[in-house]
């Protein structure tokens, strides 16, 4: 009995640490988690490759849930991502794990990038969600890794994005500046796209709603 109740604490002790794991507030300052509320934070890190480490912070007028279920509408990605032509769903792993075909134009001088990420979708209760990616296989690029969470904030989302691309091209050092421009206005764009969805376009909330609830009770969506 007494082996039981001790593993029973350790247990409710790792589920507690995991669901602090996805609570990122603690990142910020008081007066950055304020202007989340108003316009997104980017910061930037430096890395060994030619692109910094890129993290990006907003707040969104939706929920949690509302707002990864956009995010992660693999196939209707390409409809609102500024310069995605392609996001095609190729492969599903799992009923969380997908393989998603995508196609990007890039900037002048570098050609239109070819490539396909892995993504995996995760949960912690109450309300929090993380999306995580990495690279299958890429035109452009040598290494690729991503997150993006999702936490309830002041009846709306606080949403963390971070990246770290090493691209292939040696002409990628030249374009850093844009990329984190392109970044942070496709997350932009990605938030006006959530908020405009859960207003207009309630019939496409639905269904990705659906698809993530769906996806994380063990069924296939794609």
């Amino acid at each position: 009995m007494k082996m039981f109740c001790t593993l029973l604490i350790l247990l409710n002790s790792f589920q507690t640490m995991a669901l602090e794991s996805l609570d990122f507030r603690e990142e910020l300052t008081a007066n950055e988690l304020t202007q989340t509320l108003e316009y997104p934070l980017v910061k930037t890190e430096k890395s060994k490759g030619a692109w910094p480490i890129v993290s990006l912070y907003q707040v969104i007028d939706a929920s949690p849930l509302e707002s990864v279920a956009i995010f992660y509408a693999l196939d209707y990605q390409k409809e609102y991502v500024p310069n995605l032509i392609v996001s095609e769903v190729v492969k599903m792993v799992s009923p969380t794990v997908a393989h998603t075909k995508y196609e990007m134009k890039m900037p002048w001088p570098i050609s239109n990038s070819t490539y396909i990420h892995a993504s995996e979708l995760s949960a912690q209760k109450p309300s929090s969600y993380k999306v995580r990616w990495w690279m299958v296989e890429s035109s452009s690029a040598e290494k690729v890794d991503g997150y993006a969470i999702f936490i309830p904030y002041k009846d709306k989302t606080l949403m963390k994005y971070w990246a770290h691309v090493e691209p292939k091209s040696f002409l990628a050092s030249f374009v850093k500046n844009k990329m984190v421009e392109d970044v942070t206005s496709s997350l932009i764009a990605t938030k006006k796209e959530i908020e405009e969805v859960k207003l207009n376009k309630k019939h496409i909330l639905r269904k990705y709603v659906t698809y993530i609830d769906d996806a994380l009770s063990g069924k296939k969506v794609y």
